[in-house]
């Protein structure tokens, strides 16, 4: 390792605005909707009508389950643009002569297990996670770092930005085909959901087989896929197969729309047994009933037929055959929408599938850049940069 770069601790480099931070309550929340993201140790999860920061900032966890990840890991974000931040996550920016998203990117790779105290209701304190050491680059490198992986990054917000594009546009083309509730037109006919869409369908798995499975951690809130997965034996659960849609039955996960369209495996697969499956019957398409499994009438009504003790709630499946969806009759315009919406949904699950390869890329690079195991050089180049990266990284893992 070079002499130029130094150990430090997280409390030498970053600036704590943590004073800044202003918590609100659901009650106080929902008198303040606006178009600000409100955002808390998990990320952003509501909106209000005023912002307490603005520019970029890194945001760290401070307390909850997801303080520490399974491999030690802390929770880390990039926020940029107008803001409110609750007081769950500490809010960050640089000293003089560093760089904001290197420090990101050293914080995404820090384990912070040995700071965090409490089990119960784990929390990393300011006071703990400025002890946390790095390695700290030179200025020059911590931005030449943060250029190759910010470059990546870039690209991966670019596909998610067309992702979700693609997604709106499938959920828009849906309503020419069908609708939660009353029908539009004369000539759409109206039938219970559980008569319009499969509510659990069969599907058959062998005990102990191996399968991908998805959890209920593994799926973001109105996400459409999962964020990872893994091949267990299985032993029970939700079972699906390719074209089938995912929906989060329990208090907590219903409520923020977790769920995903499965057009991810292409095999008979199992998950948490907290999500119902959905199957589409003509002359509803699997990307139609995902499309009504966000609307927001099919969930008030699934959260309105909850069962169960209090906090602890979950959708009673009988409940299905209470909703009401209207059909369009046929004609080329649906036919055509249906069309449109397989094509949106691949498009979608394209900029999905490019992501998984660019963001494996960007995880095996950043422990070797923030280490100084991959020295970058210094250019205003960002793809020779990226390319010189890639290629050493190439060469070591030879």
């Amino acid at each position: 390792m070079a002499s130029e770069w130094r150990l430090a601790t997280l409390g030498d480099v970053a600036v704590f605005e943590n004073r800044h931070r202003i918590p609100l309550s659901a009650a106080q929340r929902s008198v303040r909707k606006g178009e600000y993201p409100y955002w808390g140790a998990n990320g952003p999860f509501d909106f209000v009508d005023d912002y307490l920061f603005e520019g970029p900032r890194v945001l760290v966890a401070e307390d909850g389950n997801t303080v520490v990840k399974r491999d030690g890991r802390g929770t880390v974000h990039w926020a940029t643009g107008r803001y409110w931040v609750n007081n769950h996550a500490h809010v960050l920016s640089v000293a003089d002569g560093h760089d904001l998203r290197w420090l990101y990117y050293v914080l995404l790779g820090s384990s912070v297990r040995d700071l965090v105290s409490g089990s119960a209701q784990p929390k990393l304190s300011m006071g703990s996670v400025k002890q946390l050491r790095l390695l700290v680059a030179p200025p020059a490198e911590q931005r030449a770092i943060a250029s190759v992986l910010g470059a990546l990054d870039d690209t991966i917000e670019s596909n998610e930005r067309l992702a979700t594009l693609a997604d709106e546009t499938s959920a828009l083309l849906n309503h020419r085909v069908a609708v939660i509730g009353e029908a539009p037109g004369v000539s759409w006919t109206t039938k219970p959901f559980s008569d319009a869409v499969d509510v659990n369908p069969r599907v058959r798995i062998t005990k102990g087989a191996e399968t991908p499975f998805v959890a209920m951690a593994d799926v973001d809130p109105f996400g459409t896929r999962p964020t990872r997965s893994a091949r267990r034996s299985f032993s029970g659960g939700a079972k699906f197969d390719r074209g089938d849609t995912l929906m989060a039955r329990i208090t907590g996960c219903i409520e923020h729309g977790k769920g995903a369209f499965v057009d991810f495996v292409d095999e008979p697969s199992a998950g948490s047994t907290e999500f119902v499956v959905f199957r589409a019957r003509p002359p509803l398409s699997p990307e139609g009933v995902f499309a009504l499994s966000r609307d927001a009438r099919l969930r008030a009504h699934a959260i309105a037929n909850m069962t169960g003790t209090s906090g602890r709630q979950r959708v009673d499946n009988a409940c299905w055959d209470s909703l009401d969806v209207a059909l369009a009759p046929a004609s080329a315009q649906r036919d055509a929408a249906i069309d449109a919406m397989e094509q949106m949904m691949a498009l979608s699950r394209g900029a999905w599938l490019e992501n998984q390869t660019l963001t494996a890329t960007r995880d095996a690079l950043l422990p070797k850049l923030v280490s100084g195991r991959i020295r970058v050089p210094l250019s205003d180049d960002h793809e020779e940069s990226l390319g010189a990266a890639l290629a050493a990284h190439s060469e070591q893992a030879a």
